[in-house]
């Protein structure tokens, strides 16, 4: 059980500053100054509109949007992962580690086909740390055997 409370709590830490550093990226790189072949691509985007279910949004939109959104994603989902473990840690149990792992390894894939570094590594290293859980079996804990009251009788 130990094994698998630690990979959780990294995997959920893990989450959490993937997502916060992403965002942090976003509002860096959107407030700086960029080349003039980064603000020709950006026009270039947010001038090339789209209709996506009935609604109208440029191809800029969507890429903010879109990423934002994960990033609000993998901080929510690496903060519930941690609630989990301090409200109730007897569900962090192998179904849970083994659902992180389906969410974490083709993330940690998607990253490595087309992120670049930083989440590359940080969900690499979640998945591997669930991905250990799943498959390792948890040491068993030593149950405390309850003495027996006649040893006290004198």
């Amino acid at each position: 059980m130990r094994t698998r409370t630690v990979a959780a709590t990294v995997a959920g830490w893990l989450l959490v500053i993937t997502g916060v550093g992403h965002t942090t990226l976003v509002a860096i790189s959107s407030a700086a100054t960029t080349s003039p072949a980064d603000t020709a691509i950006r026009d270039a985007m947010a001038a090339a509109p789209v209709t996506v279910a009935g609604l109208e949004r440029s191809y800029w939109d969507l890429y903010v949007g879109f990423s934002l959104m994960m990033a609000l994603m993998l901080v929510g989902l690496g903060a519930l992962v941690l609630l989990v473990l301090r409200r109730a840690p007897e569900l962090v149990a192998r179904g849970m580690v083994v659902l992180l792992a389906l969410v974490l390894v083709p993330a940690w894939a998607i990253s490595a086909l087309l992120l670049p570094p930083p989440p590359i590594v940080l969900l690499g290293a979640a998945a591997v740390a669930v991905v250990s859980a799943a498959v390792l079996r948890p040491r068993p804990t030593r149950v405390q055997q309850p003495v027996p009251a006649d040893i006290f009788d004198m």
